[in-house]
C-alpha cells in the first residue's frame, strides 16, 4: 500500500502495485466531483475495471 515517508518532506510515495488502482480510483473521485451522472461514473467504473483485469494479466503496474 502506500506509505508517508516523513524524511521527505512529507511526500508520499507508492509502491508500483500502487499506482494504477490508485490513479483509477483518483479519475473516479474527479469524474463524481463534476457531478456526472451516477450511470457515467458506473460505466466507468466498469470499464476502468476491464482495464484493470487486462493489466494485471499483462504485468502491467504504470501506465
Amino acid at each position: 500500500m502506500c506509505a508517508l515517508n516523513t524524511q521527505d518532506q512529507g511526500l508520499i510515495t507508492f509502491s508500483q502495485q500502487d499506482y494504477l488502482p490508485i490513479l483509477i480510483e483518483s479519475f473516479l473521485i474527479d469524474r463524481r466531483s463534476q457531478g456526472l451522472s451516477p450511470d457515467t461514473i458506473e460505466l466507468y467504473t466498469k470499464k476502468l475495471q476491464y482495464f484493470m483485469k487486462y493489466c494485471d494479466r499483462q504485468a502491467l503496474t504504470q501506465v
